[in-house]
């Protein structure tokens, strides 16, 4: 007898406010037919449906979070967003879910983002909704409370959003759409984006206080997997970065291919003045030092991520290259009183990365046979780097 076909969901697309990610820190190994069999639990239909949030006021498939393991594959939906602990209902489309779904465990667990370097097997998400965050900074008010900012700028109408999250059942990663970085950085493109086109001065005083919050935040949250990105920010800030507009932006495949593929592990010694590099094709990037130090490839690698996050993946402005360095003021973010001398080395993330003397570079390497050495003191000069392109 042959045995029963397997399920296969319908893909839907993400829509232009929308995002995706597939990362390691929701697993790896994971069987695409075990999620689309855990898929095809998820209720059908192309009626409007009020799902809720607390248990027992709605039919369990309509009750938000939604979850099933089969095999290596846990399948979530989740609502996700600011004042997401004080919803209680939303309505959604059942067959738009089941089309995420089948979006994320194509792009992640099946491979189809195998252009920045993998197979297949990871885990991931995809949001749906985010459009409702434009929408309301499209027409927020224009007061900011110094004292406390995140208060006065959320709404209190509903911006939540639905995400769909694919992972091994050991990972128990957090709802990815409050504490994933790539939810930060794609608010924070939308304050951007807004800014440059507004011309109310009281309303653009409060997108560019929005983008300051956000900077700061990306930064927090690199390498952090339990920091919400609507929440204050709370981490001492000790890492300067910078876009600059003097450097192109590398293509961000590149640099996700160099992310992905790992710049090393454990320890790496640096002598007083000494420099390593690495790329991957345009991607380019010096690791220095100005004295004799050890740095951990943790730290390395957040510092990259951050500068990946703040300078060249940013789809409404052009990449740009950047450099990392540690603060010559360190200070608390947004007014917050400092300790000074606090530092803790044990817990990495983007503000506090690198110790001081260390530096990080990133930038668009030329081709041509062009010398990454050449590029880099070009870098530090301020030159242009097509002077190192050899004939």
């Amino acid at each position: 007898m042959a045995a029963p076909a397997i399920p296969v969901l319908p893909v839907t697309n993400p829509g232009w406010a929308d995002i995706h990610r597939c990362d390691q820190r929701f697993g790896s190994g994971i069987v695409p037919t075990d999620c689309h069999t855990a898929g095809s639990f998820l209720p059908q239909g192309w009626d409007q449906v009020t799902y809720r949030t607390s248990p027992g006021l709605a039919p369990e498939e309509f009750t938000l979070p939604w979850s099933k393991t089969i095999g290596t594959c846990t399948l979530t939906v989740e609502l996700a967003g600011p004042l997401v602990f004080e919803a209680s209902r939303v309505n959604l489309v059942p067959n738009v879910i089941r089309g995420m779904a089948g979006y994320v465990i194509s792009q992640c667990p099946g491979g189809g983002d195998g252009e920045i370097g993998f197979s297949g097997g990871l885990g991931g998400y995809v949001t749906s909704g985010m459009e409702r965050l434009y929408e309301w900074l499209s027409h927020a008010a224009a007061f900011v409370n110094p004292s406390n900012p995140w208060s006065s700028m959320w709404p209190n109408t509903r911006t939540q959003f639905v995400t769909v999250t694919v992972q091994r059942e050991t990972t128990n990663s957090k709802a990815p759409g409050d504490t994933d970085v790539g939810v930060a950085e794609k608010v924070l493109q939308f304050a951007r984006e807004l800014w440059v086109e507004e011309q109310s001065p009281g309303r653009k005083h409060f997108l560019f206080t929005l983008s300051e919050l956000l900077w700061a935040k990306v930064q927090e949250m690199t390498g952090k997997e339990d920091i919400y990105w609507f929440d204050p920010v709370r981490s001492r800030r000790e890492m300067e970065y910078t876009c600059d507009r003097k450097l192109e932006g590398p293509a961000v495949v590149d640099c996700a291919k160099l992310e992905y593929q790992g710049l090393g592990d454990g320890v790496v010694e640096f002598n007083k003045g000494e420099t390593k590099y690495f790329n991957q094709d345009t991607c380019a990037l010096a690791v220095s030092a100005n004295r004799r130090m050890t740095l951990t490839w943790d730290q390395i690698n957040t510092a990259f991520d951050a500068l990946l996050n703040l300078c060249v993946d940013r789809p409404f402005f052009a990449a740009r290259g950047g450099h990392a360095t540690f603060s010559q003021n360190p200070k608390e973010l947004f007014g917050r009183k400092m300790r000074k001398g606090k530092r803790d080395d044990g817990d990495i993330g983007g503000t506090n990365a690198l110790p001081q003397g260390a530096r990080i570079d990133l930038w668009k390497h030329g081709g041509n046979g062009a010398r990454i050495d050449c590029e880099f003191a070009a870098v530090l000069r301020g030159q242009k780097l097509d002077q190192c392109a050899t004939a």
